[in-house]
């Protein structure tokens, strides 16, 4: 009390502000303390009921672990770090026992391959080679692997000899075609020149060459006549000419020759003057040049229509000349043409009109295959399947001529549709099923479409299908 007597009031009312201040501090540290307490309660009871949990769950863990031990073998008092130990172990037991069944079931695999390998073998073996019955497994595969390798071999060299054989026959059938060809030609020949047989052709030709120049040489007279006749009729100038003395006529020559002289005289005269006057005109200038050349550009036309006329008399002689000899190759064309004709418009579906005998460009003899539209075509200017349809034709021709006049004769062929496409195919093996009815056909073949088309094409009455 003696130190607030001897304060002022106003440090006492701080004092006292500064106290009520600490005990409102205090109290707030109270009440915050007094929360912290019981959190700290409700914490100690949670800990309390976990340790509960934790020691019942030990236990629990405990009886189970003694439990689990006491099936190795272990006490309940066992050391973890024993049984620990222990169950390592057991895991690389374990482990090695599953590499063991893995490489017993390897063993079981191999030996199941291996069984199935021998029964293969074995198969093979009586299939292929019986006489390695008594052979182990291993030593049959090998030896039946080295025959299959020589067998290859042998296979691979087949092939070759069937493609060189196959070249030949082409090249063969080529042949005989073009001597076909030209054996109808000599045959066309022989009805031309009335022979009797190709040998007497030669001395046929012979007088038939002495003949042309006999011809040539009278052509050559009467062209001779014509220009002597001077366009008159060559009956009447012949008829004038008989009409005169021989004996006149025998001194005429020395009178035509005089006259002839006379008129190279006047000739060598004329040439002279037109050579001075030539110089003259060109001295004084070329105004009458154009007249002379018109008179002779009038000429020139007048010979020209003179020529064109000759020409297109010429022209008409020819394409004449030409519709003649078609008659007349047509009226004597062979049997063997006209069959094999039939047969390439059958074959060709009609996309031609059939063949004829013909000249090339060379005069030379040959067969050319006629277009609806006219055109004629020779073997060059053809596609190689109408070629192969051509060269058919012709053997079909002449081996159903052959069947007409000496009977039966079978007719083996071998893939010659190669170049045939389907439709013509079918038309080809229809044809060789209407020979077929006349003689033995065997048409040998690797491409299986070839008998779809035939079955569809040929009576089964005739048709037989064998696979070799």
């Amino acid at each position: 009390m003696s130190i607030f007597k001897k304060a002022s009031y106003s440090a006492i009312i701080e004092l006292a502000r500064r106290i009520v201040k600490h005990n409102d501090e205090l109290h707030k540290s109270r009440l915050e303390l007094e929360l912290r307490i019981t959190d700290l309660k409700k914490d100690i009871n949670v800990g309390r009921q976990q340790k509960n949990d934790v020691e019942q769950t030990l236990w629990r863990w405990s009886a189970d672990w003694a439990q689990t031990i006491s099936r190795l073998g272990f006490s309940a008092d066992a050391r973890p770090e024993d049984v620990s130990d222990f169950v390592l172990a057991l895991d690389d037991v374990f482990a090695e026992l599953g590499k063991a069944k893995e490489s017993q079931q390897r063993i079981d695999v191999l030996q199941h391959n291996r069984e199935e390998y021998a029964r293969r073998v074995a198969e093979a073996v009586v299939k292929l080679a019986p006489d390695l019955i008594d052979f182990e497994p291993g030593a049959a595969s090998t030896e039946l692997n080295a025959r299959f390798i020589v067998d290859k071999e042998r296979r691979q060299e087949y092939r070759l000899l069937e493609k060189e054989k196959r070249k030949k026959r082409s090249v063969l059938s080529k042949e005989n075609e073009k001597l076909a060809a030209l054996e109808e030609t000599l045959r066309l020949l022989c009805i031309d020149a009335h022979a009797a047989s190709p040998d007497h052709l030669p001395d046929i030709e012979k007088r038939a060459a002495a003949k042309t120049k006999l011809t040539d040489k009278l052509d050559t007279i009467n062209e001779r006549l014509a220009e002597l006749a001077s366009g008159q009729n060559l009956q009447e100038f012949i008829a004038q000419v008989k009409a005169h003395n021989p004996d006149e006529l025998a001194t005429t020559p020395e009178k035509l020759e005089a006259e002839k002289q006379d008129f190279l005289t006047k000739q060598k005269s004329i040439v002279q003057e037109i050579a001075l006057a030539t110089k003259d005109l060109q001295s004084i200038g070329g105004e009458s040049l154009a007249a002379a050349i018109a008179e002779e550009a009038e000429g020139l036309v007048g010979k020209i229509q003179a020529d064109v006329e000759y020409y297109v008399k010429l022209r008409l002689a020819s394409a004449i000349l030409t519709k003649a000899m078609e008659r007349y190759r047509q009226s004597n064309q062979s049997p063997v043409l006209s069959i094999a004709s039939n047969y390439f418009k059958i074959m060709t579906q009609e996309s031609f009109d059939g063949l004829q005998a013909d000249f090339d460009g060379s005069g030379d003899p040959a067969i050319k295959a006629k277009r609806l539209d006219g055109k004629m075509l020779t073997l060059a200017e053809m596609s190689d399947g109408s070629r192969d349809q051509l060269f058919l034709a012709l053997r079909l021709g002449g081996l159903a001529r052959y069947i007409k006049t000496n009977g039966p004769m079978p007719f083996i062929v071998d893939d010659v549709l190669v170049h045939f496409d389907d439709d013509r195919s079918a038309a080809a093996l229809a044809a060789l099923g209407e020979l077929g009815k006349e003689t033995q056909v065997v048409f040998f073949t690797h491409h299986k479409h070839l008998i779809s088309l035939a079955e569809s094409s040929v009576s089964d009455e005739i048709l037989r299908v064998h696979e070799l």
